[in-house]
């Protein structure tokens, strides 16, 4: 699912300084700041170390907008002059302080690649036509971004070098999410007509690999913390328009992939967007639920090793797209408040969400 463009609103863990704005909140507080936007992804590299990303309306154009937090308030970057135009960014990975990549697409209908070099911002050549929803990176010389050019799936890859377009084994999709523990074990996740698109990465070549059952739905967002273990998040497609859709967690234990039967959110049906983790204890998966066709409720659930439990979040009603968690027992989380009709900025302190 596309990230919706919404005024951009901020939820903060305590009373400081907040995005692109110099206003205080309280804790749970949600605000208004300068200028609308949205965020639409989240990589953290520390406690003190977060980036978020997405893009704000200039006049009749898009353009980017990437936000740190550095442990004690989140600030706008500025981005080279040379990514002025209609531009959007849907994802975003980290490697270190002085290395993370942004992803999204130009108004050339061209993919669009941003890479931190820990000083500035700064626009890399793209080969493929289209967007790039997703980016992921294990080291300076190994980086994945995927996405989609109309219905066909696009998977560039970066070698230390420069960003080349790799085969995909399947042409028609739409791939919507990607992550990586080695040059050699990746993977990338979507939908391909109504059937979930699962395709992994053995350092060599891309190759479908088969979903479990129930087929008929689609992926939004995948995460791996080793090569035996990884959580992909989506929605189930139902089988007649009248059955309302319900939220979809995989998990990959090294031999196959499975659905966890217990995995549904607490409302009666849903749809997740955002997955991460930092071990296999401890995973986040977010998005939004309801008890009919207008969903509105936030969703989080939480996975400490034994199944998936909700858990409460200060805003009820929304969307959450993104989530990344950092060993220390941090997390946030970025996605729309329709309440506030803006987007929410969200971080887990360790007991609860802020």
């Amino acid at each position: 699912m596309r990230r919706n463009l919404l005024s951009l609103w901020v939820t903060s863990l305590t009373v400081m300084p907040v995005l692109l704005s110099a206003t205080t909140l309280l804790p749970g507080q949600a605000a208004a700041v300068t200028g609308p936007g949205t965020l639409t992804a989240v990589a953290a590299v520390s406690a003190d170390y977060v980036w978020a990303v997405g893009y704000e309306p200039a006049g009749r154009i898009l353009q980017p907008i990437i936000a740190r937090w550095n442990g004690r308030a989140w600030r706008e970057v500025q981005i080279a002059p040379d990514t002025v135009g209609d531009n959007t960014l849907f994802g975003v990975a980290a490697i270190s302080k002085t290395s993370a990549w942004a992803v999204g697409d130009e108004s050339r209908y061209r993919t669009l690649i941003l890479h931190w070099n820990g000083r500035k911002w700064r626009q890399v050549a793209s080969p493929a036509h289209g967007s790039l929803d997703a980016v992921a990176a294990t080291s300076a010389r190994n980086a994945w971004a995927v996405g989609f050019a109309g219905d066909r799936t696009v998977i560039e890859r970066w070698n230390g070098r420069s960003w080349r377009q790799v085969r995909s084994p399947v042409r028609t999709g739409h791939l919507l999410g990607v992550t990586a523990t080695s040059a050699a074990n990746a993977w990338a996740v979507g939908s391909s007509g109504d059937r979930i698109l699962l395709l992994h990465w053995n350092g060599k070549s891309w190759r479908r690999f088969p979903a479990p059952s129930p087929k008929h739905g689609a992926l939004n967002a995948v995460t791996a913390t080793s090569a035996r273990n990884a959580w992909a998040v989506g929605t189930i497609a139902p089988p007649t328009t009248s059955l309302p859709q319900r939220a979809l967690i995989e998990h990959w234990n090294g031999r196959s992939w499975r659905l966890d039967p217990v995995s549904q959110p607490p409302q009666c049906c849903g749809e997740l967007f955002g997955v991460g983790a930092s071990s296999a204890r401890n995973a986040w998966a977010v998005g939004i639920g309801g008890n009919g066709p207008g969903f509105s409720y936030i969703v989080i659930e939480r996975w400490q090793g034994r199944r998936w439990r909700p858990v409460t979040s200060p805003v009820k009603k929304g969307t959450l797209y993104g989530v990344a968690a950092i060993p220390a027992g941090r997390a946030w989380t970025v996605g729309l408040g329709n309440d506030a009709e803006g987007s929410l900025i969200m971080t887990w302190n360790g007991t609860a969400w802020h």
